[in-house]
């Protein structure tokens, strides 16, 4: 009978996952050692690496270590720079906190950072996600009285990616990779159903035959539904 390890390929990379963070978090500058990425979720592509994340008490280049037959991405970041990027907006070192688990190491400094995460201000953020938002929707309006319809669309693109998560960092979720947001956007159907709609539409659409035109009110359509969700919902 097969064990548990040979049966889920997800618990196999995990015990190795936690070796090595247990064997890396014995360096002197090493706080603690969190598991991140598909791995986190509890998912394992085939080719798919480990990804860890090292707090430490100095910068330190990254480095890919290999370990039965995994490729283990460590990335490392000072506790100073994380604590101050995650109070400042860092979405990025919220991200790395946030969806991570603890593996080895001191465990307090991973629960403080995730207390700092609670006290973050992701209501500004969301409403700077928003103005990033006008300005692309602006660089697309100019796109268009130029001609260059293929640069437009992909543009109105990103000005719903940045409402999209302006939707979410609002709800304290955090997603800096597109198939991560896409899986999340597909969770606010109920709440937001014309958004959702017009997010899958635009972002599916082929750039031939596109009228850029419609898209852009598409895009100022959905501005409408984020720019309310802000204002009313409670601070």
């Amino acid at each position: 009978m097969a064990s548990d390890e040979e049966a889920s390929p997800v618990l196999r990379a995990k015990r190795i996952a936690k070796k090595e963070a247990e064997r890396l978090s014995g360096a002197q500058d090493v706080l603690c050692v969190l598991l991140r990425g598909s791995l986190f979720r509890g998912r394992l592509a085939r080719g798919c690496d480990i990804d860890l994340v090292l707090i430490t008490r100095a910068t330190r280049k990254k480095e890919i270590i290999h370990s039965d037959g995994f490729d283990i991405d460590c990335r490392y970041y000072p506790l100073d720079s994380v604590a101050s990027g995650v109070q400042d907006g860092d979405v990025q070192m919220i991200e790395h906190v946030m969806n991570s688990e603890f593996l080895a190491g001191d465990s307090d400094v991973h629960t403080k950072l995730r207390k700092i995460i609670d006290e973050a201000p992701f209501r500004q953020l969301s409403i700077r996600f928003l103005g990033r938002a006008t300005h692309r929707m602006n660089d697309a309006q100019d796109e268009i009285e130029y001609g260059d319809h293929e640069a437009a669309v992909m543009t109105a693109r990103e000005a719903m990616t940045l409402l999209a998560n302006a939707i979410l960092l609002r709800n304290h979720i955090v997603c800096t990779k597109d198939k991560y947001l896409v899986k999340e956007v597909r969770k606010l159907s109920s709440q937001f159903p014309e958004f959702v709609e017009r997010f899958f539409t635009i972002h599916g659409l082929v750039q031939s035959g596109v009228k850029a035109d419609d898209l852009i009110l598409e895009v100022a359509a959905s501005y409408m539904t984020v720019e309310r969700y802000l204002r009313e919902s409670s601070p």
